[in-house]
């Protein structure tokens, strides 16, 4: 049985000087191979982490790795939606304080 996950991945150029320019970018399906099932979680192997596996639990509801692969990608769109409301939050705040700082006489 195998679980999937899918992730950004892209490739970087560094022959424009100081920058890293992206290049490639793709979305890609990442599949694990269950070693062990019980009757509430999986575990996969996994080279990422220090023992080299991971434990899924079957009920949680945001896992790491989904049986079908259309769960996974639903997965990964609500994970990117988050991190681009983080991302705009973040922009938000880095403005206001540029602006705050410019206000600042010295």
């Amino acid at each position: 049985m195998e679980l999937y996950r899918f992730v950004k991945e892209c490739d970087y150029d560094d022959d424009n000087g100081d920058m890293l320019v992206v290049t490639n970018r793709r979305v890609v399906c990442k599949s694990y191979n269950v070693i062990r099932e019980t009757n509430a979680s999986w575990i996969i192997e996994d080279d990422t982490t220090r023992k080299g596996k991971r434990v899924i639990s079957k009920t949680s509801r945001k896992k790491f790795a989904y049986p079908e692969q259309r769960d996974a990608l639903i997965n990964y769109i609500t994970r990117a939606e988050r991190h681009i409301k983080i991302l705009q939050y973040s922009l938000e705040d880095a403005k206001t304080f540029l602006e705050i700082a410019k206000k600042i006489a010295l």
